[in-house]
């Protein structure tokens, strides 16, 4: 197989594109309280301009900055009312404008009422301090609360349906064996058994508070067996090891921690992630997991009781048995409707890989192929010659020309032929016609 390049398209325009939105660094805003929204600038290698963008949020122009190609502008912003916040980022069009707005939607939510369920330690409770100064968390008793922090897991069986709960060692070691009973009564088969004791790092931190290389000088093992009901592994150590689990409790989410939020067992209290990371424990499985963003041309996963999905431009489709739907070609906000009610509101952005407007190089092209060999063309001429290299038979065009040529002959000698006999006719007749008396 033989591929032909053709290199003679000049060389597009430098592109920038939103490159991504990020609000309250990652955590839904509270309702009535201010928050700040990330804009990031994508561009070209060595693009160096200055690009001016704009937030509209709710409907009204919410913020105006500029910031340098390839960097990120933070515009504070809000309040808003509890409910659900939609809007775009924007930069000045260019010629490819799918990739100049970039859509969000997001909830926006009360502030989650907190309660301890015995000592969480004192970096724990200055950060919950800070939380609630600023509006983002609310005290309250055990029994009213939607997140419980629990020492060694005191009052798990207690839990009311739609509470979660946050596990934290205390510390106190000999209460680890009471925490096994404690999970074993809420269903989980997980144990939790004394770690080996040597400093370790973070290795990944799915939260997107940023632990990596975190410092953990005593953390438990987390024994997880097939059967423990294990949600899912957020943070996790150089080891391997579990560092923060989501169990699925009879009640609601169960976060389990292997170390205490203390100095004597990470440096995570010392870090400016701390305040982030309590926050994430307390609203990451709330309100977060509703900010979804798709591709556009990607499918759309849709609920059972879907049964039309609206369009950007208001058309409204409706959903057939497979409950995917696939016409998301078009970026904007997508709604997802089950008769009249709303059920979902989804963000569809332009892929970022199409921004990217670098031609491939030979060699990557060659990489591409399973085989074969790539030529190039840079003129009109070389194009041709190359892609019509080979022909079958022999061009019939002369013959073509040649037979349509005799054929006009030949009609134009019939034409002047019958018209002669024509004339000498009628001047016959009436030459008669004259003669008669």
């Amino acid at each position: 197989m033989s591929v032909v390049v053709y290199r003679g398209v000049p060389e597009p325009e430098a592109n920038r594109y939103v490159r991504g939105v990020t609000v309250g660094g990652g955590l839904p805003p509270r309702a009535n309280r201010r928050t700040e929204v990330a804009v990031s600038i994508g561009g070209a290698a060595g693009d160096t301009a200055t690009v001016p963008l704009r937030v509209f949020l709710a409907g009204q122009l919410r913020g105006a900055a500029s910031t340098p190609v390839e960097g990120t502008a933070i515009l504070p912003t809000g309040p808003f009312p509890q409910g659900r916040l939609e809007g775009y980022a924007e930069i000045d069009p260019d010629e490819l404008r799918a990739d100049d707005r970039f859509y969000l939607t997001l909830p926006v939510a009360p502030p989650p009422t907190v309660a301890l369920a015995g000592d969480p330690g004192p970096f724990v409770r200055e950060a919950l301090a800070v939380l609630e100064e600023g509006g983002r968390v609310r005290r309250s008793l055990p029994v009213e609360a939607d997140v419980v922090i629990a020492e060694w897991g005191a009052g798990l069986a207690a839990l009311r349906p739609g509470q979660r709960a946050v596990v934290l060692p205390g510390a106190d070691p000999a209460l680890r064996t009471a925490l096994n009973r404690r999970l074993r009564e809420v269903g989980t088969t997980i144990t939790v058994e004394p770690g080996p004791g040597r400093e370790v790092a973070v290795d990944s931190d799915r939260t997107g508070v940023g632990l990596e290389g975190a410092r953990v000088t005593r953390a438990r093992t987390l024994a997880v067996p097939p059967d423990a009901g294990v949600a899912g592994s957020w943070v996790t150590l150089e080891d391997g090891t579990p560092w923060l689990v989501e169990l699925t409790g009879p009640a609601g989410p169960i976060l389990l921690l292997a170390s205490r939020l203390d100095p004597a067992e990470t440096d995570v209290p010392l870090l400016a992630q701390m305040v982030p990371l309590v926050e994430w424990l307390l609203v990451g499985q709330g309100p977060v997991a509703e900010f979804r963003r798709l591709e556009a041309g990607a499918p759309l996963l849709l609920p059972v009781a879907a049964t039309d999905v609206e369009a950007p431009d208001g058309t409204r489709l409706p959903v057939d048995g497979t409950h995917e739907f696939r016409f998301t070609g078009e970026p904007g906000v997508y709604t997802v409707l089950a008769g009249d009610e709303v059920l979902d509101r989804v963000a569809v952005n332009a892929p970022l890989r199409e921004s990217l407007l670098a031609p491939i190089d030979e060699a990557s092209l060659q990489a591409q192929l399973a085989s074969g060999t790539v030529t190039e063309a840079t003129t009109g001429p070389e194009w041709q010659r190359r892609v019509y290299s080979r022909r079958q038979g022999r061009e019939v065009w002369p013959f073509l020309l040649g037979a349509t040529l005799i054929l006009l002959l030949a009609e134009s000698w019939a034409a002047s032929s019958g018209g002669v006999d024509r004339r000498s006719n009628s001047n016959r007749a009436d030459v008669r016609h004259a003669a008669l008396p």
